[in-house]
């Protein structure tokens, strides 16, 4: 999910398809859970890297680092 517009890919290739959540009841198009309940969370590193999401990742923007 982008961070900034809430744009939601299902697959590790920002060229394909994106969703845009409801913004008065966003829920994962794939399970339809809440996004935002006490289990979400955004994810670290590990889980980018698990789920080859990690190419899509533009270093320069990180702020968490350096």
């Amino acid at each position: 999910m982008c961070d900034e517009c809430d744009a939601i890919w299902l697959e590790p290739d920002l060229t394909t398809a994106h969703h845009y959540p409801d913004v008065e009841n966003a829920k994962c198009p794939v399970c339809l859970d809440a996004l935002w309940g006490s289990n979400s969370r955004w994810a670290d590193r590990d889980d980018l890297t698990r789920l080859q999401w990690d190419l899509a990742i533009n270093p320069a923007l990180d702020t968490t680092e350096g």
